[in-house]
């Protein structure tokens, strides 16, 4: 998605990451800030987690969805290492 993308580019993820993979559940307000969010599966290590979260932030404003109608709404995105 595009926000994944957006994420990606601004997360420095830590040396071996292979295999690691976070889900994310978060509600974005207008103008593309974060309303709510959790990490809801962590499967690697704390400093994988703690960079995502970092990424995440770094990230606003998310760019304008395709609807406004999916502001508000509750995604659920799983971001792995590339």
């Amino acid at each position: 998605t595009d926000i994944r993308r957006h994420v990606s580019s601004r997360w420095m993820e830590p040396a071996d990451t292979f295999g690691m993979q976070a889900t994310v559940v978060m509600t974005i307000r207008p103008p593309g800030l974060i309303k709510q969010m959790r990490v809801t599966n962590c499967q690697g290590s704390q400093q994988f987690c703690d960079s995502l979260i970092t990424a995440l932030h770094k990230s606003e404003p998310f760019p304008r969805p395709s609807s406004n109608a999916l502001y508000d709404q509750n995604l659920r995105l799983i971001f792995e290492p590339n």
